[in-house]
Parts: C-alpha cells; sequence; structure tokens
C-alpha cells in the first residue's frame, strides 16, 4: 500500500518529470553541478514522501481529507525540500560534519537520501497504523537515536561561535542532540492523534503485564520521553554538572511534559473537532502573554515558571514547570472518569 500510494498515483507527475530530466540531460546538464539529475530526482522523491506522509497525518487527526489538507500537505514538501534543490550549488560554502569538511552541495545530497529513507518509513508506519495492523513506537525510537548521532556531528565550530557567553557556547555545543530531539518529541505529541479509548487499553494491559501489547497502545510523543531524559542527563554530565545547565535543560525537560499533558488533556475534551487549535492556543497564552504581563508587573524571575529559564533562575524555572505538570496531569485523569466515543 506505501509503494502504491509513494509512486502509483504519482507516475504521472514523474513522466513529465523524467522528460524536464531527460531535457536537461540533453542540454549538457547544468553548469557545474555534475550530479544535477541524481540532486533532482532525489529532491523530488523526498518532497514526495513527505507529502504523503503529512497527508497521512491529517487524515489520522481529523477522519475525512479535504483539498486543502492536500495542498497544505504539497506545500510542506515543497518548502522542506528545498534546501536541498540544486540552487545551493550556487554557494559557496562548506558543512562541517564530525570534524570532516564537505562541499554544502554534496552534504544536501547525502543528508537529502537519509532522510529520504526516514520518510518512507514514516508513510510505512503510518499506512500500518490507519490499516489497524499492531504498532509499537520502535521506529520512532530509533529515529529519534539516528537524529542524535546526524546532528551531534555538527557540535562545534558556528555553535561556538553564534555563543554570546562561554556557558552559552558550551550549552549550544553540547546539547544540539537534546534540544532537536526535545523538539521532535514536541511535534510528536502534537501531530500524533489523541484516543482515550487506546490510553485505557494501554493502562489495562500494563497492569495485566501484558508488555508487547501494551507498547502497541503506547504514544510515539511518551516512547521517546526516557530517550530525551537520558540525552538531557548525559549533556549535563558532559559539561562537568553544571548547575545553570543542569537547571535550564530540567526546565526545558518539564516544559516538554506539561505542553504533551495540556494537549492531551484539551484534545480529549468535548470538543476534540477543534482540540489541537485550542490547545495551540493554551500554548501562546502560556508562552506569550503571560509572561508578557508579568514582565509588565515587574515580575521578572516569575516569568521562569512560563518560560524554560531555569539556567537564570534555576528553583522557579524547575517548581513553576514542575507544579504546572502535576496539575495537567490531575486534569489529564479527569478525562478517564468522562466516557465519550472515541476512535480506537
Amino acid at each position: 500500500m506505501t509503494l502504491g500510494k509513494l509512486f502509483g498515483g504519482t507516475s504521472y507527475a514523474w513522466y513529465g518529470g523524467l522528460m524536464c530530466l531527460a531535457a536537461v540531460l540533453l542540454g549538457g546538464g547544468l553548469a557545474g553541478d555534475p550530479w544535477a539529475p541524481v540532486r533532482l530526482v532525489e529532491t523530488g522523491l523526498f518532497a514526495q514522501a513527505v507529502a504523503l506522509w503529512f497527508g497521512l497525518v491529517q487524515l489520522r487527526l481529523q477522519a475525512g481529507v479535504r483539498r486543502f489538507q492536500i495542498t497544505f500537505a504539497q506545500i510542506l514538501a515543497i518548502l522542506v525540500s528545498a534546501q536541498f534543490a540544486p540552487a545551493l550549488t550556487r554557494f559557496d560554502v562548506s558543512v562541517t560534519w564530525y570534524g570532516m569538511s564537505f562541499p554544502a552541495a554534496d552534504f544536501a545530497l547525502f543528508a537529502t537520501g537519509l532522510f529520504t529513507v526516514w520518510a518512507w518509513v514514516g508513510c510505512w508506519r503510518l499506512m500500518r497504523a490507519e490499516l489497524q495492523y499492531r504498532c509499537r513506537p520502535i521506529a520512532w525510537v530509533t529515529f529519534l537515536c539516528f537524529l542524535f548521532v546526524f546532528v551531534g556531528g555538527f557540535t562545534g565550530g558556528v555553535l561556538q561561535a553564534i555563543a554570546i557567553r562561554e556557558f552559552e557556547g558550551g550549552l549550544i555545543a553540547n546539547t544540539l542532540g537534546f534540544h532537536v530531539l526535545l523538539g521532535a518529541n514536541w511535534l510528536a505529541a502534537l501531530l500524533e492523534p489523541k484516543s482515550i479509548v487506546r490510553l485505557r487499553r494501554l493502562g489495562e494491559r500494563a497492569k495485566r503485564g501484558e508488555i508487547g501489547r501494551a507498547l502497541e497502545d503506547l504514544p510515539m510523543s511518551v516512547a521517546g520521553l526516557p530517550v530525551v531524559l537520558l540525552l538531557g542527563i548525559a549533556a549535563v554530565a558532559s559539561l562537568g554538572g553544571d548547575g545553570a545547565a543542569a537547571g535550564q535543560l530540567g526546565s526545558e525537560f518539564l516544559f516538554l511534559l506539561r505542553d504533551g499533558l495540556l494537549i492531551y488533556y484539551v484534545v480529549l475534551g468535548p470538543s476534540a473537532r477543534r482540540g489541537h487549535v485550542a490547545a495551540m492556543l493554551y500554548l501562546v497564552v502560556l508562552y506569550g502573554l503571560v509572561p508578557a504581563l508579568l514582565e509588565g508587573a515587574g515580575g521578572g524571575e516569575v516569568i521562569a515558571a512560563f518560560l524554560p529559564l531555569g539556567g537564570i533562575s534555576p528553583v522557579i524555572g524547575i517548581v513553576g514547570p514542575l507544579v504546572q505538570v502535576a496539575g495537567f496531569a490531575v486534569l489529564l485523569a479527569t478525562r478517564f472518569t468522562t466516557p465519550r466515543r472515541d476512535r480506537p
């Protein structure tokens, strides 16, 4: 099914694309870029896979595909693939990865191939889930580990140069993988489908000791939390146990938990159809409006309770989000006591 969606219905588009590619080859290719044909095909495959992936994500979040959803998926695919296009050959820049220097265009070709494969894996997994096959979050955890290894090669260099202070330089260089995985897990909490039925089934299977079956209902964002936490601990250890760094990373991890609980609480409410939009509005208020009001009222240090600023105010930066985590956990627990019809 995944191969059919990727290469079946899109075959007509590829007929036209191959004609254009033939014209490029007959015209001598692109000046100064012998890999142009490969780059064009690879960029197209990546954009196509991302469009299908995001279309499946929207389908699972809201039943019924609308024309706007398809267009939105196509626009997203074009945007994320633009950075890998042959236009990169116009810029004479290099990329340093694990101490090795590559021309930006060559490294983009390499990176595109890697992420195209992962985009295919993501489409395959979503297709399995949509067809009610058993899906454990193994692929997601593996992808997080891949992301950590991939971005780990960029530490140092430009990351140190953009830092203002020595603490910030060390924090950026040693926690790049942690922050990328934290962002990926946050997006997973927002984009994965929420079902009270699956969460209840998860609890029942866990109580019976059916760990393998329980993993089938475990949300990806929850499965990724131990990986993010372990990387944060390792990053703090690499900085020599720096208290400011520990406060900052601890605060960011707690805000990740808070946001995930808030999103699930709102989406699993009575207005599930508009739940994701409502959750985003609440997050805008918590991250934007509340800190602005506190700043205007002169409560500078209290802002750390609503923004991940644990490196500046460790106590408030930890206690503040921790209280919110506990509060939203209690609120989410109330959703289990109110039955509602839901998609399994």
